[in-house]
């Protein structure tokens, strides 16, 4: 008994008594965990001097060890000797274990924990960090924004020590409920038009002065346009009357802004049909069909076969119809996919900019902490942040330009620059029945001037 319960010596030969021990009691798994962490620990000494290279702390480092080695034995050798005892050993153990918890709960007792409110309030003070929110479901970059928001943060962080933005991907859901997130709210989110329903919760910047001027009062400076996407008619190349069966395609996921693409400004009494002709820069050509119309005006009326597509894209590439309505994310498909026809670019009547990233700061933080979010909201709006938008196939809500001599994007960033441009609403979901309206209008059941007139 006495020879059982000496202290033991030497490392190494406690770790093989305990491989003993594991292998006859446990699986093998356990075996080999133990020789893995025979490796690890034989080379404590090595360890220590790295961490602590000072001749006064190895010496504490090498006794809190040996200290730890022999507690975790002895209490093995409590629990699994040999002999009368064991059963008084392990009443001992249990007992010394017990006091260890009741010292641990009368700890907590004594130095509570702080609470929720405790960590509310710690919150609310700047520590340097600047929490933001993104939520892509609707961007306009085929690619998303969080790698061009990581390297513009990174620029930021230079130019201001001791601020770091830490960015954070949820869902629209996740973001449409901020104000609730009561431990780490965000200071900052990013989002699209209809994610939000009011603007609790945000607080107005000024930012807007350095928009283009559509932008200039957009939603009273409670969210501020970062970046924006364009919808457009991909046409294909070398159309040409007459035609016959041939259809326009309209992908649904933009059908709100097919129907302002779709507003002519054409006299009226020369427009087709239900009034819903589209100007697409055709060949002027007097020639009618049951399918498609082009006058002296050069309009291309919608054929019987046109409809509103789940994909007009892939269904352009197919063959399937003359010309699609589509965004710039899908202008990499068009221009890699092998079977894809040749197109051109055309932007008709008015830009309805619903494919926009908005950047709102929240009214969690005060002082230092929201001047900061401004601050960084600026430096996404400078010249030299918008021009690196170029990298996500983005379009800039300034007036820089990003694709000169970049075909098919020089087009859109071009049009964008001329033509009318109708921002969405930010806090309302007005495109909820949208397809069924471009349906009818598509289809000659309702007049497009009709439809138009009950949107904002």
């Amino acid at each position: 008994m006495r020879q059982h319960l000496q202290p033991i010596k030497r490392f190494s030969l406690n770790l093989y008594r305990i491989d003993c021990f594991a292998s006859s009691s446990f699986s093998v798994s356990f075996s080999r965990i133990v020789c893995r962490s025979r490796r690890l620990l034989c080379s404590r000494r090595k360890l220590v001097h790295y961490i602590k290279g000072s001749k006064v702390c190895q010496p504490l480092f090498l006794n809190f060890f040996h200290f730890f080695e022999s507690f975790i034995f002895l209490c093995i050798e409590l629990l699994f000797g040999g002999g009368f005892m064991a059963i008084w050993r392990r009443i001992l153990l249990i007992g010394f274990i017990v006091l260890l918890l009741a010292a641990a709960i009368n700890a907590l007792d004594v130095f509570p924990l702080p609470g929720d409110d405790a960590i509310t309030e710690n919150s609310k003070g700047f520590s340097g960090v600047l929490r933001l929110w993104i939520s892509e479901e609707k961007s306009p970059s085929p690619s998303g924004l969080s790698t061009w928001l990581t390297k513009e943060s990174a620029q930021f962080e230079k130019k201001h020590d001791g601020v770091y933005v830490q960015i954070t991907p949820v869902s629209k859901e996740t973001l449409a409920s901020f104000s609730y997130a009561a431990e780490l709210p965000p200071d900052m989110i990013v989002f699209s038009p209809g994610m939000l329903e009011n603007a609790q919760g945000l607080t107005e910047t000024d930012a807007a002065r350095l928009l283009r001027k559509e932008f200039s009062d957009y939603a009273d400076g409670l969210c501020t346009p970062v970046a924006m996407g364009a919808a457009f008619w991909a046409i294909r190349e070398g159309i040409d009357p007459p035609l016959s069966g041939k259809t326009l395609l309209i992908d649904q996921e933009y059908a709100y802004s097919a129907l302002y693409a779709l507003k002519s400004d054409l006299n009226p009494q020369k427009t087709p049909g239900a009034g819903y002709g589209v100007d697409l820069g055709l060949p002027i050509y007097e020639h009618q069909s049951d399918d498609i119309i082009i006058e002296e005006t050069g309009e291309l009326r919608p054929g019987a076969n046109s409809h509103v597509s789940e994909n007009a894209c892939i269904s352009f590439i197919n063959g399937e119809g003359d010309a699609a309505f589509v965004s710039n994310k899908a202008l990499s498909t068009l221009t890699n996919a092998k079977n894809a026809p040749e197109f051109r670019i055309a932007v008709t009547g008015e830009i309805y900019a619903d494919l926009l990233s908005l950047f709102a700061v929240t009214d969690t933080k005060t002082g230092e902490a929201r001047e900061m979010c401004v601050r960084f909201l600026e430096h996404l709006l400078s010249e030299d942040a918008q021009k690196r938008l170029e990298s996500t196939k983005a379009f800039s809500v300034t007036d820089a330009n990003l694709y000169a001599g970049k075909r098919h994007y020089q087009e859109i960033e071009m049009n964008l620059s001329s033509s009318k441009v109708i921002p969405a609403p930010a806090f309302s979901d007005s495109e909820n029945d949208t397809a069924e309206a471009l349906r009818s209008v598509i289809h000659g059941e309702s007049r497009l001037s009709d439809i138009l007139s009950g949107m904002p």
